[in-house]
């Protein structure tokens, strides 16, 4: 299904310059806290449900194209909504994302960059997530290894796609601290 309010968003974003957003919205009695990452191939639309355990993450395509299967979240998102399968009311996973799309901000301002800490609130499955800090570079070819799967997704996620490609293609590792103080400029070196 197309989302045309994920497009109004992305222009939004990009009339400043914006390559990720982060968002709050309502559905029903459940909020979200939203990611739109548009630095990434595909884009990106993530969904963390407040109170819950639930996040729903979709590809989008260029044309705003999204898929409204949710996948074994299915069950999850009913349960959260109170309207599973059983009830009179069954969750109807296109109909949730076209009320979404419908929900989301219209414009958006600088301060809705999300933070390294943002990103890995909402994409929980990112290595380390306690490290958001980048400390440095790794050249694994020195040591004779290859960079991780893990460490690739993580720099994916938390420095967007350009850098992901760049250290799959060098065979480079990020490296993350928990500490502020050692972070250094996100900046890809000369190696």
């Amino acid at each position: 299904m197309r989302m045309d309010g994920l497009e109004r968003l992305h222009a939004s974003m990009q009339a400043i310059g914006l390559d990720r957003a982060k968002f709050r919205i309502q559905h029903n009695h459940l909020v979200f806290s939203g990611l739109f990452l548009a630095d990434v191939v595909p884009y990106e639309l993530a969904l963390a449900c407040l109170g819950h355990d639930l996040v729903l993450i979709f590809d989008v395509s260029r044309d705003y194209e999204v898929s409204a299967y949710l996948g074994d979240q299915y069950g999850a998102l009913a349960a959260a909504l109170r309207n599973g399968a059983g009830g009179g009311n069954p969750l109807q996973p296109s109909v949730f994302l076209r009320e979404i799309d419908a929900a989301l901000p219209h414009t958006v301002v600088l301060g809705d960059r999300p933070t390294r800490a943002d990103v890995v609130q909402v994409y929980r499955d990112v290595e380390e997530a306690n490290k958001v800090y980048l400390c440095g570079w790794r050249d694994n070819d020195i040591r004779g290894e290859r960079v991780s799967a893990a460490n690739l997704a993580k720099t994916r996620r938390l420095l967007g796609q350009a850098t992901y490609d760049w250290c799959k293609r060098r065979n480079i590792s990020t490296c993350w601290a928990d500490e502020p103080s050692r972070e250094i400029s996100a900046g890809l070196p000369d190696l």
